[in-house]
């Protein structure tokens, strides 16, 4: 989401070198962005939980870059006293309430969730005069990446000119918390798909981490569709090339919808907790269902407050996704018969 702010700010300072520091988790999706010249990762699930001994380690590693500035995309008064410490004069980033106290320079945080997250954080670019020409998100995949794709697919059945769908029924845990109110059912999900496999000359494949197995495990068993699995079975980069190569994604709030929006993969994703006009820029190549349950969207500002009884997800009806999805594949996928 940081990556057309990365990009205007390296149009801005074209001989700069530009480091991010990220996690670790992140590192790989964002290897071989043309807009950073370093990245620097860190163990973030050690950070978050703030161990002291890696604190240390990172401010002590950091200090010996000797950097200039500090862009940071966040609003924590935490990580913007980490910043402080590693030594760099200028720090530029959010205030919330009083939480830029350590910056140099502060620029408002949209409080209410509802801008999208990506613009947002180009208003760092903004305060710094930087031209905003695009505003695409940016994942760059390999040669290597994309035959990799090849070499699966065609393992799996599927050849260059057969249309896919990609599903992705996971998410919801990231290095920070774990919101798993954010998936919405698998019996929902295999209704979808074998209405899409019953009506459209497509594959499907199934997308998830090692985290997900036994949410697709569940899903392969509802289904009458035979499902192409990648659950487990590819890294970042090779998740990307294979959604590059799907014709729609559909998916909860996610990672995967964030990469499949940077390869220009039309989506219908779903919503329940989270805001979706915070994930998702307006653009009729996405389609995003938010749920109408009375206290939805309730996660505002990378906050969920939790709840005994989650069910804005289930407000959602299948049908809804359905006629989303028919809706985006009319204009791509020949139906069968028609």
């Amino acid at each position: 989401m940081i990556t057309p702010a990365m990009r205007a700010l390296r149009r801005q300072f074209p001989q700069a070198h530009i480091a991010l520091l990220t996690g670790r988790l992140s590192h790989e999706i964002m290897r071989g962005n043309p807009d950073i010249d370093e990245i620097l990762s860190f163990d973030e699930v050690g950070l978050f939980a703030w161990h002291p001994m890696e604190a240390l380690k990172l401010i002590r590693r950091i200090r010996k870059e000797h950097f200039d500035t500090a862009f940071i995309f966040q609003y924590s008064s935490l990580i913007h006293s980490l910043v402080l410490m590693f030594g760099i004069p200028f720090r530029i980033g959010y205030d919330n309430a009083g939480s830029g106290f350590s910056l140099t320079h502060k620029i408002p945080w949209e409080k209410d969730g509802r801008r999208w997250t990506g613009d947002i954080h180009l208003d760092i670019a903004r305060f710094l005069g930087a031209r905003i020409e695009e505003r695409n998100l940016i994942v760059e995949v390999s040669e290597e990446d994309m035959a990799f794709v090849d070499r699966f697919l065609k393992q799996e059945g599927a050849g260059a000119d057969d249309a896919l769908i990609g599903i992705f029924p996971g998410g919801g845990k990231n290095s920070r918390d774990t919101v798993y109110q954010k998936q919405w059912g698998i019996e929902k999900y295999a209704f979808i798909i074998d209405a899409l496999f019953a009506n459209y000359q497509a594959k499907i494949i199934i997308f998830g981490s090692r985290d997900d197995q036994e949410i697709v495990s569940k899903l392969t068993g509802l289904c009458r569709a035979k499902l192409i699995n990648a659950c487990g079975k590819v890294g970042l980069k090779q998740l990307a090339a294979l959604i590059k190569r799907c014709s729609l994604f559909i998916t909860n709030d996610s990672a995967p919808l964030h990469i499949a929006i940077a390869m220009g993969t039309p989506t219908v994703s779903v919503f329940g907790p989270s805001r979706a006009s915070a994930i998702v820029d307006r653009s009729a190549r996405h389609i995003t269902i938010q749920s109408r349950y009375p206290c939805s969207p309730c996660y505002c500002n990378s906050v969920f407050p939790g709840c005994e009884k989650p069910r804005c997800m289930d407000a959602i009806g299948y049908e809804e996704v359905l006629a989303a999805t028919q809706l985006q594949l009319d204009e791509i996928l020949t139906i069968k018969g028609g």
